[in-house]
């Protein structure tokens, strides 16, 4: 009887380890998903990132948020059809990502050095002028003639230039561009061909972030991914 007892007590705290395990995988797992806010500050209190400020006049503004114990994933893209204000908008982006600043000692360091050698690209001799050219001259540049010159592969500094398929089926598959179906949500077309204006890769951490532009439609996204590790 003492034996039964025994096994049976056994039995119950095994039940009771593996019933606890599958309440913790299930609370780990569960995670909420949501793509409708009320304004854009909703989003970015719900945990949402932006990038930077987010024009007043943006439209057709859609957004992605999903956040568990294991993610947290959020995106937002809008459209800035004012020429004027789109322009507007681009230089300052391009302030921000390249760090220009009166005075300053700071240079960016174009990223084609950081992946060329890895990936065995190679470039013809006028994107080399171009890129040395931009490397020297980026301060004195408006945004337009750094893209029309950073569009080779990888782009310059975090990317700024490059298109986002640059970043997709590479040997450093750290630096991969994410490829998750949650920009799904925010736009309805693929985005092999945007324009990145600001890239930070997971490399060996687990965040990743970034701002794109789709040039011909003026169409933003800004994302942002962290998992645990």
């Amino acid at each position: 009887m003492k034996k039964q007892g025994k096994r049976h007590v056994k039995r119950v705290v095994k039940l009771s380890m593996i019933l606890l395990g599958c309440i913790s995988l299930i609370a780990l797992t569960a995670c909420s998903k949501k793509t409708n806010f009320t304004s854009i500050q909703d989003y970015v209190d719900a945990g949402g990132y932006i990038y930077t400020d987010v024009p007043q006049s943006a439209t057709d503004i859609q957004y992605y948020l999903e956040d568990s114990m294991l993610v947290h994933t959020s995106a937002i893209s809008y459209v800035v059809s004012d020429e004027e204000e789109y322009d507007t908008f681009m230089e300052s982006i391009k302030d921000d990502v390249l760090g220009v600043y009166e005075d300053s000692p700071y240079t960016p360091s174009p990223q084609w050095e950081s992946y060329c050698t890895s990936e065995n690209t190679t470039y013809t001799e006028e994107e080399l002028e171009e890129m040395a050219y931009v490397e020297e001259h980026y301060s004195e540049m408006n945004y337009e003639e750094i893209l029309s010159m950073t569009d080779h592969k990888f782009g310059f500094y975090a990317s700024y230039g490059a298109k986002v398929k640059d970043y997709t089926n590479m040997k450093y598959t750290l630096a991969e561009f994410p490829s998750s179906d949650f920009f799904k949500s925010v736009e309805e077309g693929s985005i092999e061909n945007y324009t990145i204006l600001y890239y930070y890769p997971t490399l060996s951490g687990s965040t990743t972030c970034g701002f794109i532009v789709d040039e011909e439609n003026r169409k933003f996204i800004a994302f942002y991914r962290a998992t645990i590790k």
